[in-house]
């Protein structure tokens, strides 16, 4: 007989779980409901996503194996870490700055012929996949 054993116990012990917790909401002055949160807090989270671009592909789509494989094949020397796409858009995560502002500093970027714009992301960062009429190249 298998002895079953919970998947939080096959975790290391040293393992650090993201904390969730209730945030009330409030209403503003147009009576719509809204969530503040603590400016500390916004900071500790963006914290952990400063060394982070994001991206987007300009008239054309890439499936996130054939990203995956290009990216880290094009940016590992830049200290690439992680790919996160989400509704088009691309998250880059690098291991330090410097890295980071070479990928930025060469932009636009073709990916396997396919334009790629990137920029630094940052808390009040609104990401507009936008169709320029001219991409300087």
């Amino acid at each position: 007989m298998i002895n079953p054993e919970s998947y939080a116990n096959k975790l290391p012990n040293d393992i650090q779980l993201n904390e969730v917790f209730y945030v009330p909401p409030s209403f503003n002055d147009k009576g719509e409901e809204v969530v503040l949160f603590d400016e500390e807090l916004v900071k500790e989270g963006s914290e952990k996503w400063k060394f982070t671009i994001c991206g987007y592909f300009v008239g054309c789509k890439m499936g996130v194996n054939e990203l995956r494989y290009n990216i880290r094949r094009m940016w590992g020397r830049f200290g690439l870490k992680d790919i996160v796409v989400d509704e088009g858009i691309c998250y880059f995560k690098f291991r330090h700055g410097d890295g980071m502002n070479s990928v930025i500093d060469q932009s636009p970027w073709l990916v396997n012929g396919k334009p790629l714009i990137v920029q630094n992301w940052d808390a009040d960062t609104t990401i507009v996949k936008e169709t320029p009429c001219k991409i300087l190249i």
